[in-house]
């Protein structure tokens, strides 16, 4: 789920030409996030937690698995991998960021482009923590609505599976 919205918000850019520089698409994913229309953030991010989701409960079911336990770490473990992600692609975004601004210079004084590098970092992490935060508000909300979906009709499956194929449950509930 994570590397398709990566490959989306961030690879997809850069591969169709819009940018021409690894840090343009990096820099610019969460401001063109809020650019995007609600249906696109669907199909990136709502769509692959759903499928994930639905696909992941019927699995730990047919395993065996039914409790609350293992459905609530399957669950945190859908939302916090793509969280994850984009903390990470913030990271790394400001570290690039930093490393290709900060030597832009190196040819002049190799000074100035170590001191160069740690300034844009820094400047990088600080302004692109209000980025990250929206790019985790739009990735939360989605995940977490695709997965609630994709669970619940899951359990729906499994429950209208038990009832027509169970006859313990259609005995016990007549």
């Amino acid at each position: 789920m994570a590397a398709v919205a990566l490959g989306v918000y961030i690879g997809r850019p850069l591969l169709t030409g819009e940018y021409y520089d690894v840090t343009e698409p990096l820099a610019g994913a969460a401001t063109r996030m809020t650019t995007h229309p609600v249906w696109y953030h669907g199909i990136v991010i709502v769509l692959p937690s759903l499928v994930v989701s639905l696909l992941g409960t019927l699995i730990l079911n047919r395993w065996g698995l039914t409790g609350a336990v293992p459905a609530l770490k399957f669950l945190g473990g859908i939302l916090l991998v793509p969280s994850a992600a984009v903390f990470l692609a913030y990271l790394v975004t400001a570290v690039v960021i930093g490393v290709v601004w900060g030597t832009a210079g190196a040819a002049e004084n190799p000074v100035y482009a170590v001191f160069g590098v740690f300034v844009f970092t820094g400047l990088s992490l600080a302004l692109g923590f209000l980025f990250m935060m929206i790019a985790l508000v739009i990735v939360v909300t989605g995940v977490v609505l695709g997965a609630s979906v994709g669970y619940l009709v899951a359990r729906g499956l499994i429950r209208v599976g038990e009832y027509l194929f169970d006859d313990t449950v259609r005995a016990g509930s007549s």
